[in-house]
């Protein structure tokens, strides 16, 4: 069984999302109060490396990073439908706010 390693906080559908055409961005250093001089892929920002992989037993598991990546799926589809369709059911509504929930657990801080 292969174990995902780079587990991001927030969600790559949403980084690709101000990503330019070519999948690409420019990140913003908020010390440093400047842009970074190169452009960044959306997988190798906002990740730290086995955040979610758990050892039990001697075997390491990304049950919970696999639970995101399935939530994710769902979420990517839900803004999809809200922005080209402009659908604001209330299962899009529920669904968002879900993501927004889940976020917090995410987050590093």
């Amino acid at each position: 069984m292969n174990i995902s390693k780079r587990h991001h906080y927030i969600p790559q559908f949403l980084i690709k999302r101000f990503a330019d055409k070519d999948g690409m961005l420019f990140l913003y250093d908020k010390e440093k109060k400047a842009f970074a001089k190169e452009r960044r892929s959306s997988k190798s920002v906002f990740f730290e490396m086995n955040r979610n992989t758990v050892d039990t037993g001697g075997a390491p598991h990304d049950n919970m990073e696999r639970l995101y990546a399935e939530l994710d799926a769902k979420f990517s589809g839900t803004i999809k439908d809200i922005v080209e369709n402009h659908n604001m059911s209330e299962e899009n509504i529920a669904s968002m706010l879900v993501l927004a929930s889940s976020l917090k657990w995410r987050l590093p801080i």
